[in-house]
């Protein structure tokens, strides 16, 4: 189309410049040079005029895949939605499509958060390791209280039985924290007796304040539910902790007592 309409104007000039009057020399080739002009500006405008049809048609051919695309997933959806209305009309018949379809999205909800109530029960009674960033935080605090004890050795004794395996890893992820914080920590075995909570922390009479600073530290890892004793053989700055309680653990792996 472009080379037709350039042969055109080129024709035009040709029988333009045929039939020219006699004229002088200079005359005939200013005319000339005024028409040469006059072909250049046209093919100018025709190369202009021919870009913007190719960019109209790149936008047009793009506009179509697009359009194309728009409606095979408008397809999908209504392939994939199709089950869902044929359940929604048959649970709820009287209703209009429209409705039925909101009242059998309400019923999902309700079902999913009845299946995340059992998942989380069961997830409770499932040891889950306390998540980095709060042991971390669990760590530091008690590095700060070794410190408060100077040069004087620190010692944490951790008494949990033998009869409970969430019980045994609570224990063992407490000996663990001590160890990193600096604490000397020991598993000290035996028969738990008379302890009426589930957990208990037994400090030197000299000391009290250790059961304060233990049981606040090292609550994500024994729970609030902490029992103080006094024991005059335990020594200052040194600790005996009883778990005597059935663990239930938080997604963080955060310790609690039934």
């Amino acid at each position: 189309m472009l080379s037709i309409r350039i042969l055109a104007s080129v024709g035009t000039l040709l029988i333009a410049l045929l039939n020219l009057k006699p004229m002088s020399r200079r005359r005939r080739g200013v005319t000339v040079i005024l028409l040469v002009f006059a072909t250049m500006v046209s093919v100018a405008t025709l190369a202009r005029e021919a870009v913007s049809d190719r960019q109209r048609c790149a936008v047009e051919e793009q506009t179509q895949h697009q359009l194309s695309a728009i409606r095979e997933q408008g397809d999908s959806l209504r392939t994939a939605v199709a089950p869902l209305r044929v359940l929604a009309q048959e649970r709820y018949p009287t209703l209009p499509l429209a409705a039925s379809l909101r009242r059998l999205a309400r019923d999902y909800e309700r079902l999913q958060r009845g299946l995340d109530s059992v998942a989380a029960i069961q997830d409770r009674d499932t040891f889950t390791p306390l998540a980095p960033s709060i042991r971390d935080s669990v760590i530091k605090r008690l590095v700060a209280l070794r410190r408060m004890y100077g040069s004087r050795r620190m010692i944490a004794d951790v008494n949990w039985g033998k009869d409970n395996l969430n019980r045994i890893r609570v224990g063992e992820q407490l000996l663990n924290v001590f160890r990193m914080a600096g604490i000397e920590a020991r598993e000290h075995q035996g028969q738990i007796i008379g302890t009426p909570g589930p957990v208990a922390i037994y400090v030197d009479d000299e000391d009290t304040q250790l059961f304060s600073h233990a049981s606040a530290i090292l609550r994500p890892l024994i729970g609030g539910r902490v029992d103080g004793r006094i024991e005059s053989a335990t020594g200052v700055g040194c600790m005996q902790i009883i778990i005597h309680g059935v663990p239930e653990f938080s997604r963080a792996g955060e310790v609690s007592f039934k």
